[in-house]
């Protein structure tokens, strides 16, 4: 059956995704593939399937060395990661199905994202737009095969949908002061954030990692000027931000332990105004988030700590949050305060869960 499979993927058009039937069969055929290799079950490539590890290495070579302007340094340590990671038979199947080598986003994806401290950077792919080998920063042209893999890769497509609620959520409630917690690049900016936040007073957001430059994020004065970006990390914001309207943090809450958990929810009600809101996402467990993380290497730990916490379905998801906020609700009653559940959003990608969006309310008692 998987070889059935496979024999269709190699004749399929990227640019039109995967019919669902044949779409979760290669998701598992990826996932089956990489857990073998990594248990040391499963040969390496280099054994398996060397003619094809080959060509993709030597094509991938030949587009570096067309399209980038690397050091002979960085070049040669970008190939050293690339001939390992396409030892992994499930991600050298992902790799020869999008075409890797005629994408120079999709290589770049890839530079940042096994860069530990560029993780922010690669998740703006995901929302079709990056940098090209020559770091020139721009929307992923539509006819890109980079593009043709986002409109039907499940996690793509959760990313956007999620950027795109925090922007709806904030002009539904006209908000006026907001903290983004976790920040990265920023991606709600490819949402009508940018506009919006010429109605707003100002914008704080917090990240520790590699992200660019506040007039690389917003060009346009207007925008910029409602901007504060603070390279601290996110549980320092309750001593800057005060009075807020509106905080949110994105992917961010599975890679939290328990404690840091309850230390974010008691930062947000330290900063919101009363009946103010606080949104944040959990993971919910399927097999295309499965494919990203084991074949393609996404992060799943926070700066080597706790490991992605991932959900089996919404039920469980919703459980744990509400035992979270009960803990932190504990302790906010020393302060006549309490932190309520007004809305939950689970977030499809057909018909998949592959997110939980929970917007909280700041109460008093």
């Amino acid at each position: 059956m998987v070889n059935d499979v496979v024999a269709a993927i190699e004749g399929q058009n990227p640019n039109v995704g995967l019919p669902p039937q044949i779409e979760e069969i290669w998701y598992l055929n990826q996932i089956k593939l990489s857990m073998g290799y990594q248990s040391g079950q499963i040969p390496g490539t280099s054994i398996t399937d060397p003619v094809r590890k080959i060509e993709s290495l030597n094509r991938i070579n030949n587009l570096l060395r067309g399209k980038s302007n690397f050091s002979t340094e960085e070049f040669e340590a970008i190939m050293q990661k690339f001939e390992k990671r396409l030892e992994d038979p499930g991600f050298l199947e992902n790799v020869h199905f999008f075409r890797l080598w005629e994408s120079e986003f999709e290589v770049m994806f890839y530079i940042l994202l096994w860069d530990p401290s560029s993780t922010a950077k690669a998740m703006l792919y995901v929302h079709n737009y990056g940098w090209n080998l020559n770091g020139n920063f721009m929307r992923i042209p539509d006819e890109d095969v980079w593009c043709a893999m986002s409109r039907f890769e499940h996690m793509n497509i959760d990313a956007r949908k999620k950027a795109s609620n925090i922007v709806k959520i904030m002009q539904t409630l006209d908000v006026k002061k907001a903290v983004s917690l976790g920040g990265g690049e920023n991606p709600e900016r490819f949402y009508g954030l940018g506009e919006f936040l010429e109605k707003m007073e100002k914008l704080s957001i917090f990240d520790t990692g590699n992200t660019s430059s506040l007039g690389e994020l917003y060009p346009h004065l207007s925008q910029r000027s409602k901007v504060e970006y603070f390279k601290d990390s996110l549980f320092s914001a309750p001593k800057y931000c005060q009075d807020q309207d509106f905080v949110w943090m994105t992917g961010v809450w599975p890679y939290l332990p328990e404690e840091a958990q309850v230390g974010a929810l008691l930062g947000s009600a330290q900063m919101l105004k009363p009946n103010g809101s606080f949104v944040f996402d959990t993971v919910i467990k399927n097999a295309s988030m499965l494919r990203v993380v084991v074949t393609q290497g996404w992060p799943t730990g926070g700066n080597g700590n706790k490991q992605m916490e991932i959900a089996e379905n919404i039920e469980s998801a919703v459980s744990q949050v509400w035992a979270t906020i009960a803990m932190a609700n504990a302790k906010l009653k020393t302060d006549h305060l309490y932190l309520d559940i007004c809305d939950i959003s689970p977030v499809f990608s057909g018909s998949q869960p592959t997110s939980v969006q929970f917007r909280l309310k700041k109460r008093a008692i």
